[in-house]
Order: C-alpha cells, then structure tokens, then sequence
C-alpha cells in the first residue's frame, strides 16, 4: 500500500515535470505578457491621476477667480443701487420741496382771491 502511495506521488512530480517541459516555454510567455500589462496598467493608472488632480487643480482655480469676479460684480451693483437709491432720495426731497412751495403759492392766490371778494 505504501508503496502505491510512493507511485502516485511520483507519478505527481512526473506529471509536473511534464507540464514544465510542455508548458514552460508558454508560462514564460504568459509571465511576459502578465508583467507587460501590469506595467501598462500602473503606467496608465498614474497618468490618469495625474490628469484628474491636474484637472481639479484647474477647476478649483477657475471656480476661485470666478468666485472673486461674482464679488466684484455684486460689489459693483450694490455701489451702483446704493449711488441711485440716494440720488432718488434727494430728487424726492427736492420734489417735496417744489410742491409744498407751489402748493403754497397756490394757496396764497386762493387766498388773495376770496380777500378780493
């Protein structure tokens, strides 16, 4: 029994030594082509960082001046609001201003009108 045990262990390391006559010309092959893609792949995959942190580096700068450009916009349209809201503001008070002196005038005819009556 022992001794099939023996056989079929040596019939393993024969079936072995076999398949790297047969097979090991091709597993070189395959090795080559497996490391190949691997150094593809890292070399891809660090190109590919690079671009995405390039890009993002480009977004956030882009995103930072239009940021800075929309501050001063809106700083502008608040000077210019607040430039028209004063300027309205004196029209009004010299507008009340000119009709309480014509609405003065007025009553002065009016009145000088029912004296002469």
């Amino acid at each position: 029994m022992a001794n099939k045990n023996n056989n079929k262990s040596l019939n393993i390391s024969e079936i072995g030594t076999i398949r790297d006559i047969l097979m090991g010309q091709q597993m070189a092959e395959y090795e080559e082509k497996f490391e190949l893609l691997e150094r593809r792949f890292h070399d891809f995959e660090e190109d590919s960082v690079g671009r995405l942190k390039t890009t993002v580096e480009k977004t956030e700068h882009k995103l930072s001046v239009l940021e800075s450009e929309m501050n001063d916009r809106f700083g502008e349209l608040q000077n210019t609001l607040l430039s028209k809201i004063e300027e309205l503001q004196k029209e009004l008070v010299n507008t009340n201003k000119s009709e309480k002196q014509k609405l003065g005038k007025m009553f002065a005819e009016i009145g000088a009108m029912l004296l002469k009556d």
